[in-house]
């Protein structure tokens, strides 16, 4: 909307880089809220290896935990646990995947390789689940439409990639930011 303010994007792992509604039929926002909350700590573990392809080791993984946890002992859980259910509502409901290639300004895409997070797979049907979250490719395609854009893909790398790579991502993110225009 504003190409002007900005110079330089860097997406790392993104997710909407598919229209999702090819995949998944519409969940209510009472479903997805009752699913949420749900979650204990051993559940939100096992949706974060899952969904984030997460090769750190289980020790690193328990801030997240607490902090989740955290959360949902606050006064303004229910607030918050809207808005996060809204904000997946918004990923379904207003893909992006169709205006990123109509980005002019540079452009990079950094990528684990492993990174299939896919908002809604659970509540896809079976035989369409494997053919989510190709999230490498996707941005390896979608930058190949762009004026002025590239995909950098770390291999044995998961959704956190800068967690999982850290000098890669560094590098990486460095010297897109600091080349001449």
């Amino acid at each position: 909307a504003y190409p002007t303010r900005v110079g330089r994007l860097l997406l790392e792992a993104p997710i909407g880089l598919e229209d999702y509604r090819l995949f998944v039929p519409p969940v209510t926002t009472e479903r997805l809220l009752q699913v949420e909350d749900a979650l204990d700590s051993e559940a939100y573990r096992r949706q974060l290896v899952a969904n984030y392809s997460l090769t750190l080791p289980p020790d690193a993984i328990t801030p997240f935990i607490e902090s989740r946890m955290r959360i949902k002992e606050a006064a303004e859980y229910p607030r918050w646990l809207r808005a996060f259910v809204n904000t997946y509502q918004m990923l379904y409901r207003e893909p992006v995947v169709h205006e990123i290639p109509l980005l002019t300004q540079q452009t990079l895409f950094i990528m684990g390789a492993n990174d299939h997070n896919a908002p809604g797979r659970p509540y896809a049907p079976e035989n369409l689940r494997a053919k989510m979250g190709e999230n490498a490719k996707l941005a390896q395609d979608l930058a190949a439409k762009m004026p002025s854009a590239k995909a950098v893909v770390f291999d044995g790398v998961g959704h956190l990639v800068h967690l999982e790579a850290v000098e890669k991502f560094n590098a990486a993110m460095l010297t897109f930011l600091n080349a001449p225009r």
